[in-house]
């Protein structure tokens, strides 16, 4: 390069000696520009190569302060090298399992029990609820039970919060249930056209779990959790009031005992509602109605007397357990009313291979993206409120790690995607849950019944997958 070039500025970067006197520090880039500058005051041609990274050699003009681009990855392999050496054994272990930091401070004799207490409460809470979201998903209901196993030990272990109560939530599974209809139907897969077409969404969710935790895990590593920010309250306001109107609307086929076609159009779900009305079954209605009843009048109960604060928790327990009993005393399904059927008994099996085989990435891609976003959002909030309740901090970065693995989980034995629940955190919360112990004794519970138990919860009401969203989204 040669001619002349404008004035230049000299501001120079300064240090102290050992005296503490100041000294010019020029970097090799300040160097370059002053040599410059005085070959086209002088009027002689002047040149500045530019490292090749090609080649090894560095010649004096184009030497950095650290040398070429080999050198600067030489140099900071060296420094992180060096800082994982002085992490200890243990220091590693808090990272990797956050598990470990909390359980060598954990006081068996005093917070074992309130933790077990708190862990059969959200139990009793989880399993009907469950299987109403698995429902809510458009999946059989052992998918709901699977997500609320495996996942929540891996949570329990990998987590950062104590008092958070991961498994199927409402607003996921509609995401979901949403997300999946329309990729099978952009395919022209429909339940009318596809045989098996129960299998292939089935597939589709347990690869959506596995993807979404696969994000969260990639997320955390690479320390994204401010990601979050970048949605406003009113946005998430908005979404989650229109998903709340959506699940009401597409659940109400159990209410009223008759099938109504899902739409992504509001005014066409009205109409679908209302074009056979003729098959309303009184009998589903009096039933679900009543116990929506209960369900929202204990709910106030409690907000309203804290002396009163389990009636939260029992209530679910209370209607499953009534709606059984009248199935198994006056067959409710010889009287019209449809009941959930068969379950599974038994642990869930090994899905790696449906998880894995995956070739539809692109479209999952929205499904995928949506639910990680929203259900991070929705686990981080509470999460960080209750561990502002108890003095301790959220890492967003391991949480989005321990979201990941319980996601990866579901993926793995069974489930679908699942995050934070408000409701079952809450009363986790209230019932006096110390750390992740009452998580491990929720998913002990869930694995007893799926276990012995799955009889029994063959003779739930159907209208059950409606009685357990409702209060939830009220």
């Amino acid at each position: 390069m040669s001619g002349s070039i404008g004035s230049l500025s000299s501001a120079e970067s300064l240090d102290l000696d050992d005296s503490g006197v100041k000294r010019r520090f020029v970097t090799k880039h300040r160097e370059n520009l002053d040599r410059i500058q005085q070959d086209c005051a002088n009027g002689a041609p002047t040149r500045h190569s530019v490292h090749d990274p090609s080649k090894r050699e560095l010649d004096e003009y184009s030497a950095s302060a650290y040398g070429g681009p080999e050198h600067w990855f030489e140099k900071h392999k060296q420094t992180v090298l060096n800082a994982c050496k002085k992490r200890s054994c243990e220091d590693w272990a808090e990272s990797i399992f956050p598990m470990y930091e909390w359980l060598k401070q954990y006081n068996w004799k005093t917070t074992l029990l309130a933790d077990v207490i708190a862990g059969l409460t959200v139990g009793i809470m989880i399993i009907p609820q469950s299987m109403s979201y698995a429902k809510l998903a458009g999946l059989p209901v052992e998918f709901g039970l699977y997500s609320s196993l495996v996942p929540v030990y891996a949570y329990a272990v990998f987590g950062t919060s104590r008092q958070l109560a991961v498994g199927p939530v409402a607003l996921i599974s509609l995401l979901l249930n949403t997300g999946l209809t329309l990729v099978l139907e952009n395919d022209g897969k429909t339940p009318e056209n596809t045989p098996n077409y129960e299998e292939i969404y089935g597939n589709l969710a347990i690869q959506t779990s596995f993807l979404v935790g696969i994000c969260y895990i990639l997320m955390g590593v690479f320390r994204l959790g401010f990601v979050t920010i970048l949605l406003s309250h009113a946005v998430v306001s908005g979404f989650t009031s229109a998903a709340a109107i959506i699940i009401g609307m597409t659940q109400l086929k159990y209410l009223f005992g008759y099938s109504i076609p899902s739409d992504k159009s509001l005014h066409k779900m009205l109409v679908n509602i209302f074009r056979d009305i003729g098959q309303f079954n009184y009998k589903t209605f009096l039933l679900g109605s009543s116990c929506v009843a209960f369900l929202l009048g204990m709910k106030t109960l409690a907000k309203k007397y804290p002396k009163f604060k389990y009636a939260r928790a029992l209530a679910p327990l209370i209607v499953t357990v009534f709606t059984i009993v009248l199935q198994a005393t006056i067959d409710l399904e010889a009287r019209g009313i449809p009941i959930v059927g068969n379950i599974p008994k038994g642990l869930p099996r090994f899905t790696g291979g449906i998880a894995v085989d995956i070739d539809s990435v692109g479209q999952l891609a929205v499904v995928i993206l949506s639910i990680v976003i929203v259900g991070f959002m929705e686990s981080i909030a509470i999460a960080k409120q209750l561990a502002g309740k108890h003095n301790y901090e959220i890492d967003s970065s391991k949480e989005l790690v321990g979201l990941g693995v319980a996601n990866m989980c579901g993926g793995l034995f069974g489930g679908y995607p699942l995050t934070g629940s408000f409701s079952r955190s809450a009363v986790n919360n209230e019932a006096g849950a110390k750390s992740g112990v009452s998580g491990i004794v929720t998913a002990t519970l869930v694995m007893i019944v799926v276990l012995f138990l799955t009889p029994v919860f063959e003779l739930l009401v159907s209208s059950q997958t409606l009685i357990h969203c409702i209060p939830k989204i009220a």
